[in-house]
């Protein structure tokens, strides 16, 4: 007898770790929501820290509600019993271009989403906190009265 696919999804959900973000991708078929209230509730329970979709949600009113951090394509109302099935898992992916490997540090809000591979992490945060002292530096210039053009030309950052 083959096994359930909401089986093979169930597992994925309960083998995750603290601090895990569940990243999905349904191929290009986005004929229903993927992630609910129910597999949000799952992973915040399990210690999971969000999910990116490459796919359809539902129940966003409710997971907004749980402050569950999701990224996704769209949402719909139908759910994914019937009509998808997991059948891969920690493997490398792609969404929309982006190489997602098991392991990798993602960084998502509503600007958009970061994935930065384990080996150069500590790299891009450096990077990062340089961008941000950069712009830090550039917003007290402007607070203080300096010009756009000024600012630019002295700190190199808008």
């Amino acid at each position: 007898m083959p096994e359930n696919p909401l089986t093979a999804q169930c597992r994925v959900i309960d083998q995750m770790q603290e601090g895990d973000v569940l990243v999905l991708t349904m191929r290009g078929e986005y004929n229903c929501a993927i992630l609910g209230e129910l597999m949000s509730l799952a992973i915040l329970q399990k210690g999971g820290t969000g999910a990116i979709l490459d796919g359809m949600a539902r129940d966003l009113r409710v997971v907004r509600e749980m402050k569950f951090p999701l990224i996704y394509r769209g949402h719909l109302p139908s759910t994914s019993k019937g009509r998808a099935e997991v059948n891969e898992c920690l493997i490398p992916i792609q969404i929309d271009g982006v190489t997602i490997n098991p392991g990798d540090i993602v960084f998502g809000d509503i600007d958009g989403t970061v994935v930065i591979p384990q080996d150069i992490f500590d790299a891009v945060v450096e990077r990062a906190f340089e961008i941000e002292e950069r712009e830090n530096n550039t917003r007290d210039s402007i607070k203080a009265g300096a010009s756009l053009e000024s600012t630019y030309m002295k700190i190199g950052a808008i």
